[in-house]
């Protein structure tokens, strides 16, 4: 009996190990890193065959899914509806079984830690790919082959490094530095509490430079991408972490005063760095961070996924469908631009492509997912460094959902994973802290 239960463990510990190498190595080995984890996901389903999922939380994707069926049975061009469903489908299944891995806030913490470390090597290259697609480079330079290959690539003087847009480079790199400042203060507070780091590598790279330069070094990739969705997100992070480490109570989240020095300091440097930057050199070849939005046509494309939206609003035209219904709706307008994959914003897309019932489902679902993390923080209910780790994942996923604001992620299914494996995490981390609560409940009532 007892060498079954042991078995499972090295089995899962196994798979966990592939899952979270082909994490690590997104940015790098792109699609091939999806053996690792889709080779994990398998086990899983094999082994277990039903997710940890509370009623809720399950319930809620069925009825997501089923929404997304219903219509792509009624879309413009069903065949291209139902192939989007592969944007969605199989991340369901793989956030529904996420959490046989994600079990405890150390686990969570060893997956940030390695994430922010591996993306190290990822940001010196994009500087590297942004100083070579500079205009400035001598001429002979230029012609050399192989800076003339990365020269010849779309979206000049912007960092792609290895994705294939700049704007997924910056996506990934928001959700890093997300991460990072939460495991600073998660290290500040295990320092002050005298507790060892988490094993793995939070415990082969415990030296603070690392996690520190880790966790900045993020800055100078996002403006190397020339992302102003990404920059703006980027600040919105250093201010949240900011005002928490500085005006927390005691009783709640609150890191001790050198990482609050640091994140306050760091923050401010990579402010005046990326302000500076702008200054003299522009954002991938824009010169301000406002200007040249609608000139981009944004507002003309997010007023026809309105209009989109108006004329089905129950169950939309189907997923996918926005680019074929794009090109009649702007005959007559002085536009460049006669191919838009899709609205430029999540919830647009979601509203005229699967109807506002579907993307109302879907706010709510991931909405109140993150409500019960952001609870867990405000009531104490998990221990300090627990929560400054859920802060990390929250921040970190917020960086998703402002991006997606502006733009959709989800098309490039590594920042797909990423963002399923976040929300996976604040799930995990909650719903521990949830049955915690309710088995202290009951030890009250029987006492």
């Amino acid at each position: 009996m007892k060498e079954q239960p042991s078995r499972l463990k090295r089995d899962l510990n196994l798979y966990d190990r592939l899952f979270a190498a082909g994490l690590f190595s997104l940015p790098y080995l792109s699609y091939l890193s999806f053996v690792g984890i889709g080779v994990a996901l398998i086990y899983l389903l094999k082994t277990f065959r039903r997710s940890l999922l509370d009623s809720f939380t399950r319930n809620g994707l069925w009825l997501i899914s089923g929404l997304m069926v219903i219509s792509g049975l009624f879309a413009f061009d069903r065949g291209e509806a139902f192939l989007q469903l592969t944007n969605y489908l199989p991340f369901f299944l793989l956030f529904a079984f996420l959490p046989y891995l994600l079990r405890g806030a150390e686990r969570l913490e060893q997956l940030a830690f390695g994430m922010v470390i591996a993306a190290i090597p990822l940001n010196l290259l994009a500087l590297g790919d942004y100083i070579l697609r500079a205009s400035w480079i001598p001429r002979p330079l230029q012609r050399i082959p192989v800076i003339k290959w990365i020269r010849m690539r779309p979206h000049a003087g912007r960092a792609l490094v290895t994705f294939d847009h700049p704007n997924a480079l910056a996506s990934y790199l928001v959700v890093l530095l997300g991460l990072g400042l939460g495991l600073i203060v998660c290290h500040s507070l295990r320092r002050s509490s005298a507790i060892a780091p988490a094993k793995g590598w939070a415990q082969r790279f415990s030296h603070p430079g690392w996690l520190y330069g880790g966790t900045f070094i993020n800055l100078l990739g996002i403006f190397c991408s020339g992302s102003r969705n990404g920059l703006l997100v980027a600040v919105s992070q250093l201010v949240l972490f900011g005002l928490v480490t500085q005006f927390s109570p005691k009783a709640s989240i609150q890191a001790s005063t050198k990482a609050s020095r640091a994140i306050v300091w760091g923050g401010l440097v990579g402010l005046v760095g990326i302000g500076a930057g702008v200054t003299a050199l522009g954002i991938g070849g824009r010169s301000q961070l406002w200007g040249n939005w609608t000139d981009e046509s944004r507002l003309v494309i997010w007023r026809i996924a309105l209009d989109l939206m108006r004329e089905r609003p129950l169950l939309g035209w189907g997923l996918g469908n926005y680019k074929f219904l794009y090109p009649s709706r702007i005959v007559g307008l002085n536009l460049q631009e006669t191919y838009v994959g899709h609205p430029h914003n999540l919830w647009l897309m979601l509203g005229c492509e699967g109807g506002i019932v579907l993307a109302l489902a879907f706010s709510f679902w991931v909405g109140y997912l993150c409500f019960r993390g952001v609870r867990a923080l405000i009531l104490q209910q998990i221990p300090p460094s627990d929560r400054a780790i859920l802060l990390g994942y929250l921040a970190a996923f917020w960086g998703c959902v402002a991006f997606a604001l502006f733009d959709v992620p989800i098309f490039d299914a590594r920042l797909n994973v990423i963002g399923w494996v976040l929300l996976a995490g604040i799930y995990t981390l909650v719903s521990g802290a949830s049955e915690r609560t309710s088995s202290n409940m009951m030890n009250e009532d029987q006492n």
